[in-house]
């Protein structure tokens, strides 16, 4: 008799995955936050935000690829028996 044993454990990756960064829509920031600045500071600010942007993508991307190389595994089947020749 043939026993094969089924792990499913897509529900528990499919509930824990990231998106890539280019699927992430932009976030409202109030301009109220940069009024008062002057046109170097809104030049400083504007390096130091892209900058931490491009981070925050790179990280979301690599979560975004570690999560689908898990998902790939989450339907494997075992078998108990190896399958028999063909004569």
């Amino acid at each position: 008799m043939k026993t094969t044993i089924t792990m499913s454990v897509a529900a528990k990756a499919l509930a824990s995955c990231a998106s890539k960064a280019s699927d992430i829509e932009a976030a409202y920031v109030s301009p109220t936050l940069y009024q008062q600045l002057s046109s170097k500071q809104l030049a400083e600010e504007a390096t130091t935000v892209s900058s931490r942007a491009i981070a925050a993508a790179g990280v979301q991307d690599k979560k975004a690829i570690e999560d689908a190389s898990r998902r790939k595994g989450c339907g494997i089947t075992f078998q108990t028996e190896k399958p028999k020749k063909k004569a």
